[in-house]
């Protein structure tokens, strides 16, 4: 017995809009700085000469690491290389709905395995329950306006990132003319992180302390609250140990990348930290002045195999040391704007999982709009 109520109409794609493959003979190469929006397997990221649609679409990645997401088209537009492109062709079938339906990605079925695929065949054969026109219409019309409103908050998130990067600069440009101004050496010394070898040693782990990896802090944020991995006694003394409330350094890969340690940890030789500064200035402000000075950093980088900062070039570091009054109010308020982008982000995140279950009731029939 279906699931859909009695009275929508099941159908496959192809029997009521066109598909077909994107075109092949245009890839990412074939950009140019002007011209028709382009479409490939990671959305509209570029142009071409050719316009090959017109109207509303639907774009889906059909090979790769994206595979089965969905993009939306409207106006002018063309489907490149490992997209295939959905238009409309039966005016009793919105292709806003059905755009809902390909985002939940329940529907289509990727092959390969490594590299997998959607093929153009699987497309046209999908099944999918539509209710009566105007329901579809309804129903895309509550999803869109709940996407609008994410779209709004994403873009307010981006002004307040934007705002936040424009306050560090004019602070640390203000701060420079009236400040006390020193090298990083001469406030503490530079110290870089060590790793236990061999690092496969099952010894060197166990319950101890944290042991601080890249990865760990790419997508922490501002604070190191713990790690994946953690060291035995052995380990520990053959680290480099931080305790709570230090700030470190990225000094590979994520270069300049700055985080203030929340728990004690052992730090990986792809971080510095800074024995003494906190005489001079405190964690949170010296955090906000690497952030200030990271695009200077990623430019006079030392040049290596890897292309990694080394600890003369950190320690050779103007700092501007204002009075621990004036460092606490540039903390305030780069915190305060920092509280309302994570603010932002916690809407957005609830505003997606609203979404989520109201499309899965709607788009399922479990409740019906009123037409």
């Amino acid at each position: 017995m279906s699931k859909y109520p009695s009275n929508w109409t099941q159908t496959q794609i192809g029997d009521v809009f066109s598909v077909k493959r994107g075109d092949s003979s245009l890839t990412k190469s074939s950009y140019c700085k002007s011209g028709t929006l382009a479409y490939s397997g990671t959305g509209p990221d570029g142009f071409v000469q050719e316009c090959q649609n017109r109207g509303k679409g639907i774009i889906i990645s059909s090979v790769g690491a994206q595979c089965g997401k969905v993009f939306k088209a409207s106006g002018s537009w063309t489907a490149i290389n490992n997209t295939i492109a959905i238009t409309e062709k039966e005016s009793r079938y919105d292709i806003d709905y059905l755009y809902f339906i390909l985002e939940r990605q329940e529907v289509l079925h990727r092959e390969g395995g490594a590299q997998p695929f959607i093929s153009q065949k699987e497309v046209m054969g999908a099944l999918i329950n539509f209710p009566s026109l105007p329901e579809q219409k309804k129903i895309a019309e509550i999803l869109s306006g709940i996407d609008s409103f994410s779209s709004c908050l994403q873009e307010l998130k981006r002004k307040k990132k934007k705002l936040l990067s424009a306050l560090l600069t004019d602070i640390f440009d203000q701060l420079t003319s009236c400040a006390i101004l020193t090298r990083i050496g001469d406030i503490c010394e530079v110290k870089r992180g060590a790793s236990p070898r061999p690092i496969q040693d099952r010894r060197w782990w166990g319950n101890g302390r944290g042991w601080t990896r890249i990865s760990d802090v790419t997508s922490a944020g501002k604070y190191l609250f713990s790690t994946k991995d953690r060291l035995s006694q052995k380990g520990e003394e053959r680290s480099i140990s931080i305790n709570p409330g230090e700030i470190i350094l990225s000094i590979c890969a994520t270069i300049g990348l700055p985080i203030i340690v929340r728990t004690p940890v052992c730090i990986h030789d792809g971080f510095v930290w800074f024995d003494g500064a906190s005489i001079s200035a405190t964690s949170e402000y010296m955090y906000y002045y690497f952030l200030s000075i990271r695009k200077h950093l990623l430019s006079g980088r030392q040049i290596g195999a890897q292309g990694n900062l080394n600890t003369s070039i950190v320690a050779d570091q103007i700092i501007p040391i204002p009075s621990r009054e004036t460092q606490d109010k540039v903390v305030g308020m780069m915190s305060n704007v920092e509280d309302q982008i994570k603010a932002l982000e916690t809407k957005i995140q609830s505003v997606s999982i609203l979404k989520a279950a109201i499309a899965a009731d709607l788009l399922s029939g479990r409740k019906r709009v009123t037409i």
